[in-house]
């Protein structure tokens, strides 16, 4: 799921403040309908800094939520993300198992 849950419109397209503010409400509720829901991986720059003004202090520590690269080409790019991002991946592998 993304933090803002609708189609901004072209890839290239970032997420207002305002986007991250309304996209964090509707994450919020559809956070309630996923009771079994243990690990939430936050992909990116955007995904982290809507979760962390928006959504962190509201959710609390219900869950265990990782932080890693966005999976996108260009991050991939970087020295090191495609790594990091499957380590993320490894270790909620570890967390739900």
């Amino acid at each position: 799921m993304n933090i803002v849950p609708w189609v901004l419109g072209r890839a290239s397209v970032k997420p207002s403040p305002a986007d991250l503010a309304q996209g964090s409400i509707e994450l919020r509720g559809l956070l309630e309908l996923l009771p079994d829901l243990r690990v939430i991986v936050l992909s990116g720059q955007k995904a982290q800094e809507g979760w962390d003004a928006h959504l962190d202090l509201h959710i609390g520590d219900r869950y265990r939520v990782l932080r890693t690269v966005h999976p996108a080409g260009q991050s991939f790019a970087q020295a090191g993300a495609r790594e990091k991002f499957v380590a993320t991946l490894a270790k909620v592998a570890e967390l739900v198992a």
